[in-house]
């Protein structure tokens, strides 16, 4: 199944649509909030981190490698779903080139 994503996804950008991630890629996501680690395996198995003190607000850092574009709107979808504001996304890898899996 995951080649025939693969070749969808190619078939989209052929015909200029925009492509999708169809590879594993690491991302940081900053929401607003503390989120219990215990959420690690529903969401991808990322890794946790809230920061904040006495007088700062929560924030939560979840880091950790998906396996494509759909696992990451999956992980935002349940954040969202659980009320929290996403502040930012980043992706973190580096040196990726076309064919590279």
């Amino acid at each position: 199944m995951l080649v025939s994503m693969r070749t969808a996804a190619k078939e989209k950008h052929e015909k200029g649509q925009r492509p999708l991630i169809t590879y594993p890629a690491e991302y940081q996501i900053h929401i607003q909030g503390r989120l219990d680690i215990g959420w690690s395996d529903r969401l991808a198995g990322m890794s946790i981190t809230t920061r904040g003190g006495k007088n700062l607000p929560p924030l939560t850092t979840l880091q950790g490698q998906l396996i494509d574009q759909s696992a990451l709107l999956g992980v935002l979808n349940t954040l969202h779903d659980l009320g929290f504001a996403v502040l930012h996304v980043d992706y973190l890898s580096k040196g990726y080139q076309p064919g590279e899996r």
